[in-house]
């Protein structure tokens, strides 16, 4: 759990950042634009991955490549150390 909150501080620390410089160089008011729309294009992109992972584990012809991401990709952010 300690992993967890140290990075939800650092993207808030990141995210923090992006807002003042985004105010520095554009102003409140387009910095409000960019930003939103930065949000709305990653949401976006998370919902393809979904569908795009969603695809990769329920077909069978895809299998082979599941495991291999499987393997692959190790997320240890839940594993205490």
């Amino acid at each position: 759990k300690d992993r967890r909150q140290t990075i939800v501080h650092i993207q808030h620390s990141y995210a923090i950042l992006l807002w003042k410089y985004l105010c520095y160089r554009h102003g409140d008011m387009e910095a409000i634009r960019i930003f939103s729309n930065l949000i709305s294009v990653t949401l976006r992109m998370q919902r393809i991955s979904q569908a795009v992972n969603a695809e990769i584990r329920t077909r069978n012809d895809l299998a082979e490549l599941n495991a291999a991401f499987n393997r692959a990709v190790v997320i240890e952010s839940d594993n205490p150390e």
